[in-house]
């Protein structure tokens, strides 16, 4: 390329030559930023400005870290074989065989280093230890789980005073990782009186009273009730059966109504008392809800950072007493020792001369700091913002359009005080040729640009930068821009949208792959030996979020090509690894029977419920070291001393072996390599395996050899996922690279795909960082899900803070989307819905696609066969296992088989296997005929007796279905995701998505309850427990009675029974009627749960869902 033709020569010139000045460089997209860094690093040897020990490289990532390095050394090795000034090259060739002394990493590693050099004055031993992510998510959970324990023993106050605010202490362990990310700032946080909440009693009383005239005593039609009835309803049930006078219980109802209800005429008596009710309602809640419900969340608010704070003091005091440092405390201590021991930092300053950093617009604000503190000329002055540097010993590059990590503490309000600092006492330049986009691409990105970003550069966002581009595209090669058309879709469902987007997507990368395009090629692509024939690797897939990247993965195979995902949480998604660290809880913990019996009935065992049920009932124990029953066949007796022989050797290999060597033996005994090889997407899953595997052993190397530490490793890796993914071969890189959008800075692509259009969520903003204060205003959240939160407390005048913060996180998006833009090389293909722009994350591009022409869609066949014919067929093309492990499981060789010793050799043939399948469970099979009768707790309470007839319509007992799921589920994990729990019941019962509001209001009615708090605070609570009583009648023959109790919790005098109703219960009369038939069913549930567990039942009952009362029978 001349460098004659470009625009910004003299920039680059300067970045090459002008060695005696400090610089900022705000380099646009493409620009080779990293590149000119290099080229100054060199220069600064070549001059003799530093020697490479006192040269310092800082960079984003340890990948980006390992680039530079091998790029900054073949730069030396070129400018030493051409330099010919002997001086020059002297210092050149010197600098090369000193290359390793030089420093190129992260600020994490660099700040590690200068506190391992002067560890005494930061306050710490020379061997102090550094935590990754994942052991700081581990370290914070033990210091929060410690600082609960001694509450609960030492301070319990502080537990009642959290419980006044109606809040447990599980549900602040979000608050107190958020504290704990910004060690810096002070937790902003006053003291305001409980909201008076008198005047919203009376209003509500004035509304329910209208309410009560104008609604009709039962639905008008067969949709039920709308929106705005059922609140209404719920709140005149609850006034009846509780009344309002309980604050907490008032606050719960007002959180209930805080919503926006639709209304539907025809099911009023008519539409001037609906449009009224509608009218005093939206009064009511802005008027009163609002204010009350803002009023509470600022009360409790004070209460929250009280009770969390301490936590996070005694998690930073754990971390110093243990040596054990996160990265905040690694920036943290070395910006203190840096500000308040001045003879260090003049100590470092002689060390460290020349500091270089590239990313600066993703900073950490500790990170400007430190870089001050390390180039400024007064080693005396405290506040870094009044600092000025030595002439050249500064140079930051960065492009603050690319500023994308909020989340992760990245402040551009740092990036702008730096940038007006070395304004003036240095100088900022620019660099706008694009070497990377072709001149359509480039043309485009202008146009949508310079109409998103601000003329000039505002607190909250970059100014707009032209891209000058210097590629032209060949004639008749694929460029510019194309776009996706996706048609409408009913319901607008996600689901549906991302199958037909991932669909179309990996059908057209194989018909271009396989003759359909041409690539125009960059001179270095030419070089490496490219031709314009495509390859995997010149197709990127980008996201806006990790959701749904496992759809374009199985598009992409479905095609059979290669791929490689990044950012998309595939450990979270292992099913493997899920067992995996189920079996090690089970062999960590002997004496839990409930941990060993899900091993035992899963996925590596694979015991039935009837060998179970046997086992049990002959008075085997679930423990591994069990004896065994009299009485037991001896089928079963093989197989449980296969099973528990196989246990104990898993069992000896952990407590006899380094931990992660008894992995690697316990995963090959278990054959979990080859058998999750031949899954759908195998390599990837197998190679999430092996790469968790890896990292267990690292951790291990490290020093950290406990198995239960370990274990809980592995159990975080999958909760949290893993910055980097790897696959089988980790040498193969020819592969399609698939993404979430935050994975893929810094990265490009001849064809880039922007996908995904059925995805767009919007956060409200839940933390703002004032650096001027110092101050942070945090806000206290429950999560329930990926993008679904709870606000629990907030900070007075938050409502400012949060419209202050969501100008960030606008400006922010309209970043992402100029990172997204700006991956293309060649094409770049943006997929849309134009149904429903609103659901992509790409809306804001649409409008400038007009003239992009639609993609190619290229048919896929896609003929239906039967579904054992492509059982057996895809049995015949899974890629083979080791011959030997085949032959060792069917021959029974019991040293590597993973198979009980009495499995024969068998070689079934494919008629048999298909014609078993369909026989299996025939009608004349005897596994389908019964040799006893059966009856329900249900017929046997009932007998003789007629059900109380139905005053009111119901909806039927497959509405009372969905109603005990969502419940079952909720008591399993109360902190679950409501909103999504019951979305998913109501799509999986197939159920009109519409009743999911009714279905929400009736579940959350119980949920917040005084029983269901009783039920979270007990010992041990159980959900939908199935029970199996056999009897003999005195002729022999056999009765089998069966029943399932909904819920069971055990609290310190004994156990609870709650069986749910879900009959509508329109006045007290209908109550009486109902407890009176249904006792008897409860009654017997005390009576056998209490013979078939030798404990005591305390209280039994019906929870009636629809009137939200508990009644004890």
């Amino acid at each position: 390329m001349n460098k004659q033709v470009l625009r910004d020569q003299d920039a680059r010139d300067r970045i090459a030559n002008d060695l005696d000045t400090c610089l900022l460089v705000e380099a646009g997209a493409g620009s080779g930023k990293t590149a000119s860094l290099v080229t100054r690093m060199v220069n600064l040897i070549r001059e003799g400005r530093c020697t490479m020990k006192s040269l310092v490289a800082v960079t984003f990532t340890r990948k980006a870290a390992a680039e530079m390095k091998a790029r900054f050394q073949l730069e030396m090795e070129k400018a030493c074989q051409t330099e010919t000034d002997g001086r020059r090259r002297e210092r050149l060739a010197r600098g090369l065989r000193d290359i390793e002394l030089c420093f190129i990493g992260t600020i994490h590693s660099f700040c590690a280093l200068l506190l391992r050099e002067r560890p005494l004055e930061a306050g710490l031993e020379p061997g102090f230890a550094e935590m990754d992510e994942l052991e700081d998510r581990l370290f914070n959970r033990r210091v929060w789980n410690d600082y609960l324990q001694e509450v609960r023993l030492r301070h319990p106050e502080r537990l009642d005073s959290l419980r006044e605010i109606d809040l447990e202490p599980q549900n602040l362990w979000y608050f107190y990782q958020a504290l704990s990310l910004y060690p810096e700032c002070e937790a902003y946080h006053v003291e305001v009186p409980f909201p008076d909440l008198t005047a919203v009693r009376e209003r509500l009383d004035s509304l329910l009273d209208l309410a009560q005239r104008c609604l009709p005593s039962r639905p008008l039609t067969d949709r039920g009730y709308d929106d705005l009835q059922q609140i209404l309803k719920r709140a005149l049930q609850r006034r009846e059966f509780l009344g309002l006078e309980d604050d907490r219980a008032f606050l719960k109802l007002l959180t209930l109504m805080d919503r926006e209800p639709r209304i539907t005429l025809n099911r009023w008596h008519s539409s001037e008392e609906a449009r009224e009710v509608k009218r005093e309602y939206e009064l009511f809640r802005n008027r009163f809800i609002k204010p009350a419900l803002k009023s509470w969340r600022e009360y409790r608010h004070h209460h929250i950072v009280s009770f969390v704070s301490p936590a996070v003091s005694r998690g930073r005091e754990m971390r110093l007493r243990e040596q054990k440092l996160n990265y905040q405390d690694l920036l943290l201590l070395t910006a203190d020792l840096l500000r308040n021991q001045p003879e260090v930092r003049k100590y470092f300053q002689r060390q460290y001369t020349h500091l270089l950093v590239d990313e600066f617009q993703d900073t950490d604000p500790l990170q400007a700091e430190i870089m001050f503190y390390l180039t400024g000329q007064d080693v005396r002055e405290t506040d870094w913002r009044r600092l000025v540097p030595r002439p050249g010993s500064l140079f930051v590059v960065g492009d603050p359009k690319q500023s994308i990590y909020r989340f992760r503490r990245a402040d551009i309000d740092t990036y702008n005080e730096v940038k007006t600092l070395l304004e003036k006492h240095g100088a900022v330049i620019r660099l706008t040729a694009n070497f990377r986009s072709v001149k359509e691409i480039g043309t485009w990105n202008n146009l949508v640009f310079s109409q998103l970003f601000p003329a000039e550069a505002n607190t909250f966002q970059a100014e707009f930068a032209e891209l000058d581009t210097v590629r032209a595209a060949e004639a008749e090669t694929a460029a510019g821009l194309r776009r996706i058309t996706i048609p409408r879709i009913s319901g607008h469902r996600r689901a549906q949208i991302v199958e037909e987007d991932a669909g179309r997507i990996a059908a057209w990368i194989d018909w271009a792959i396989n003759g359909g395009i041409r690539l125009s090629r960059t001179p270095e692509e030419l070089k490496a030996g490219l031709d314009e024939r495509p390859r995997p690797c010149d197709f990127m897939i980008l996201v806006r979020y990790k959701a749904d990247l496992d759809v374009y993965a199985r598009a992409l195979e479905k095609m059979k090509l290669p791929y490689r995902v990044s950012g998309g949480g595939g450990l979270s998604g292992s099913d493997e690894l899920k067992e995996l660290i189920k079996l090690l809880r089970a062999l960590l913990d002997l004496e839990d029977p409930v941990k060993l019996a899900a091993v035992l009935r899963g996925r590596f065992f694979g015991l039935s419920d009837d060998q179970l049920w046997r086992w049990r009932r002959l008075g085997g124990q679930f423990h591994i070291n069990s004896e065994f029953p009299h009485g037991l066949g001896d089928g079963d007796r093989e197989v449980f001393t296969w099973v528990f022989d196989t246990l104990r050797s898993f069992h000896n290999y952990i407590y006899e072996l380094p931990f992660s060597v008894a992995l690697k033996k316990i995963i090959n005994k278990l054959g979990l390599i080859p058998a999750t090889s031949v899954q759908e997407m195998g390599g990837l899953k197998t190679g999430y395996l092996l790469q968790a595997l890896e990292l267990v052993a690292a951790k291990e190397r490290a020093g950290n050899t406990a198995p239960s530490f370990l274990a809980d490793y592995l159990a975080s890796l999958m909760d949290n996922g893993i910055e980097e993914d790897i696959d089988l071969d980790p040498g193969q890189r020819d592969e399609i690279r698939l993404m979430n959008l935050h994975k893929a800075k810094g990265l490009e692509a001849p064809v880039v795909f922007l996908a995904h259009p059925g995805r767009s969520v919007e956060m409200p903003p839940t933390v703002h960082i004032d650096r001027l204060s110092g101050r942070g205003y945090f806000v206290a959240q429950r999560i329930r899900g990926e993008f679904t939160r709870e606000v629990l407390g907030q900070p007075v005048g938050w409502d400012d803070m949060a419209a202050l913060e969501e100008e960030y996180l606008q400006a922010e998006e309209i970043r992402l989307l100029y990172v997204a833009a700006t991956r293309a090389r060649n094409l770049l293909i943006v997929s849309t819905y134009p149904e429903k722009s609103s659901l992509s994350p790409w809306a804001k591009l649409e409008p400038f696609l007009n003239g992009a022409g639609e993609l190619e869609e290229i048919a896929v066949e896609d003929t239906p066969t039967d579904p054992a014919e492509d059982h057996w067929r895809g049995v015949q093309e899974r890629r083979p296992v080791e011959p030997d492990t085949v032959k060792d499981a069917c021959t029974g060789d019991t040293a590597s088989s993973p198979f009980p010793p009495s499995v024969e050799r068998f070689e079934p043939d494919r008629e048999w296997l298909l014609q078993a399948g369909k026989d299996f469970f025939g009608p004349n099979s005897p596994e389908t005929l019964a040799t006893y009768s059966t009856r329900s707790i249900k017929s046997l309470a009932g007998a003789g007796r007629s059900r109380p007839r139905n005053q009111e319509p119901g909806k039927g007992t497959e509405w009372g279905q969905i109603i005990h799921l969502i419940l079952e589920a909720a008591a399993l994990d109360p902190d679950a995701d409501l909103d999504i729990l019951v979305t998913n019941v109501l799509e999986a019962e197939e159920r009109d998505p519409a009743e999911k509001e009714e279905a929400m209001r009736l579940v959350k009615g119980v949920m917040g309850s005084p029983l269901w708090e009783r039920m979270r605070k007990s010992r041990r609570r159980l959900a939908e427990v199935p029970f199996i009583v056999s009897e003999l009648d005195a002729e022999g023959a056999e009765t089998v009675t069966s029943g399932v109790i909904d819920l069971v919790f055990e609290e310190d005098e004994g156990w609870v029974i709650v069986d749910y109703k879900t009959d509508a219960v329109p006045d007290p009369q209908r109550l009486v009627e109902l407890t009176e038939y249904y006792s008897p069913q409860v009654r017997l549930y005390r009576q056998y749960w209490e013979t078939l567990t030798g404990t005591r039942v305390i209280e039994v009952g019906l929870y009636f869902v629809s009137a939200d009362v508990w009644v004890t029978v």
